[in-house]
C-alpha cells in the first residue's frame, strides 16, 4: 500500500512539474479566441479589439474565430469542453451563459460556472429608446400615456427570449402596464421598424442607435443599469425612476475552460488588462458607449453569478411563447 502511494505521489508531481513548465512557456503558439456571433457585432469587435491590442504584449498572435450559431451556445460549448491549456478561450457573450443554460436545459454546459475567467472586458447596457418625436419626452411620460392606452405602445425587441425580449417584459411588469413586445429577427430589423414609425419604443444597446442619437431623430428614456452611463449623465437608470428591473447589461469576459492552471490565468489577465488601457482599446470604449472593466476575476464572477440568479428567478414569471 505504501508503495502504491509513493507511486501515485510521484505521478501527481510528475502531473505538476508538467503543467508548471508548460505554464512557464505560455504561450509558444497562437491562441484562439472563439466568438459565438457573427462577424461586425459588438462581440466580434470586442475581440478584434482586444486581441489587436494583444499584439506586442503577449509574444504570441490571438486569433479571432467566429464559430455562430445557437445564439453563441455552441462556440461557448465548444471553449467549455476543449483542453485547459490556455490556446483556446472565449469572449464571453453573457447571455449565453446567464439565460440560455435556463431556457435550453438541454445545452452541454449549466452557467457561468462552467468557465474559467480570465479578464473581465467591459460591459454595454441595455437602453429603451423613443423616437424624439414620440407623444413623451421622458419615462415617466412613456409610462403615463402606456397606462392609459393599453397595448397601444408597441417596443420592438431582437426575439423571444433575447436580452432586449426579457428587458422589455421586465418594464411590463415592473411599471404594470401593457406594452405590445414585438419580435424581430435581429437588431438592424428593429432600429428601421422605428425609424419608421412601426414600432415606438426599443431595447437594444447604444450601439446600433449611435447615428440616430447623435442626429438628434431618437433619444434615450432609461438604462437598464445598476447606475447612470458616463455617455448618457443626464439619463436616468430605470431603478432611480422607481421600477424595479434588472440591470440586463451585456457583459463581455474573457474566459477559458475550468482547469486552467493559475500561472496561465494570471498571464492572461495581466496581459488583457495591459491591452485594455492602450490608445486602440481606449478608442473603440468611447466610440462604442462602452464602460471598461478593469475589475478582479472574483469580481467579474459575483457579476456573472447575480445575473445567473436573477434571470432563474425572472424567467419563471416569464412565459416565452
Amino acid at each position: 500500500m505504501r508503495r502504491l502511494f509513493g507511486f501515485l505521489f510521484l505521478v501527481m508531481l510528475s502531473v505538476s512539474f508538467l503543467v508548471s513548465a508548460a505554464s512557464a512557456g505560455y504561450p509558444d503558439r497562437q491562441i484562439n479566441m472563439l466568438v459565438g456571433l457573427a462577424p461586425g457585432g459588438s462581440n466580434d469587435i470586442f475581440a478584434r479589439t482586444l486581441a489587436e491590442a494583444l499584439k506586442g504584449i503577449l509574444p504570441q498572435p490571438v486569433v479571432v474565430v467566429n464559430k455562430t450559431g445557437g445564439s453563441a451556445s455552441i462556440a461557448t460549448s465548444d471553449v467549455v469542453h476543449s483542453r485547459s491549456d490556455g490556446y483556446n478561450l472565449l469572449t464571453v457573450y453573457s447571455p449565453a451563459v446567464t439565460i440560455l443554460p435556463h431556457t435550453n436545459p438541454n445545452l452541454p454546459y449549466k452557467g457561468p460556472g462552467n468557465l474559467q475567467f480570465v479578464s473581465p472586458m467591459g460591459t454595454i447596457p441595455i437602453v429603451l429608446g423613443s423616437r424624439s418625436n414620440a407623444p413623451w419626452k421622458t419615462l415617466q411620460e412613456m409610462v403615463e400615456y402606456a397606462r392609459k392606452n393599453p397595448g397601444k405602445v408597441k417596443l420592438g425587441h431582437t426575439g423571444i427570449g433575447s436580452l432586449a425580449h426579457l428587458a422589455g417584459e421586465d418594464l411590463n411588469q415592473a411599471a404594470k402596464v401593457d406594452i405590445s413586445l414585438v419580435p424581430f429577427t435581429g437588431t438592424a430589423p428593429v432600429v428601421t421598424a422605428i425609424l419608421g414609425g412601426h414600432v415606438d419604443l426599443v431595447t437594444t444597446n447604444p450601439t446600433p442607435l449611435l447615428g440616430a442619437l447623435r442626429a438628434g431623430t431618437m433619444r434615450v428614456l432609461a438604462i437598464y443599469s445598476e447606475k447612470r452611463s458616463p455617455a448618457y449623465p443626464d439619463v436616468p437608470t430605470l431603478q432611480e425612476c422607481g421600477y424595479n428591473v434588472g440591470s440586463h447589461n451585456t457583459r463581455y469576459v474573457a474566459a477559458g475552460p475550468k482547469g486552467l492552471p493559475k500561472e496561465i490565468v494570471q498571464t492572461l489577465y495581466n496581459a488583457c488588462t495591459k491591452a485594455m488601457k492602450s490608445e486602440s482599446f481606449q478608442k473603440f470604449a468611447q466610440g462604442n458607449e462602452v464602460t471598461v472593466d478593469y475589475g478582479t476575476l472574483e469580481e467579474i464572477a459575483q457579476k456573472l453569478q447575480a445575473d445567473w440568479d436573477f434571470y432563474e428567478k425572472f424567467l419563471k414569471k416569464v412565459k416565452l411563447q
